[in-house]
């Protein structure tokens, strides 16, 4: 169970408006993922990518998220992009890193894992999301929540569709906040 779960357990989100939740999440939520820090320092962008995909940090030590994957799929996720290393050399921003991602993956390598993946290479390669909230498992659960789309499909929304008192975070953050907040979120926080 994730920290912004059990504080909505415990009633601390109770009554809050999404500003005041925004502030908590900063507060408690400010460590970036260990692996983008290691993937950015690889010395090829092949390395970069098997960094990625692998979702260790300089210890050895596995990143949560990636240790319900299969290790045959990631072997292949790791190979196909090795096999369109140009292609994510040739990306102008991170949706394009992240269209190559999803493109190249296999069966066994989902949304989560394609968006962490894809975060950690354009990382490498200079680039951060921008231009998109990227909706996977945590994120697409509390995007749900707070716009009452029960039926979302998309696995991006336009930032221009985000609320703005979430602006104050980086998109990576508001993707961060959605997984972490889920629970908290509500339709209500919108009036």
């Amino acid at each position: 169970m994730n920290v912004g779960t059990q504080m909505t357990k415990r009633g601390e989100m109770a009554n809050k408006t999404l500003d005041e939740l925004v502030e908590m999440f900063r507060h408690h939520f400010p460590h970036p993922d260990p692996v983008v820090e290691f993937t950015v320092d690889s010395p090829t962008l092949l390395d970069a990518i098997a960094r990625a995909v692998d979702g260790r940090d300089r210890a050895g030590k596995m990143y949560s998220e990636g240790t319900c994957v299969r290790f045959s799929s990631k072997e292949e996720f790791k190979y196909e992009l090795c096999v369109r290393h140009r292609e994510v050399a040739n990306a102008k921003n991170f949706d394009d890193v992240y269209d190559v991602l999803r493109a190249a993956r296999p069966w066994g390598i989902g949304d989560c894992t394609t968006y962490n993946c894809a975060v950690r290479i354009a990382a490498y390669l200079g680039f951060e999301p921008e231009n998109y909230l990227y909706l996977h498992a945590g994120p697409k659960q509390g995007w749900r929540r707070l716009t009452g789309l029960k039926k979302e499909k998309r696995h991006r929304v336009p930032m221009t569709e985000v609320p703005k008192a979430l602006h104050v975070l980086s998109v990576k953050k508001i993707e961060d906040f959605f997984c972490e907040m889920r629970d908290a979120v509500h339709p209500g926080l919108l009036e």
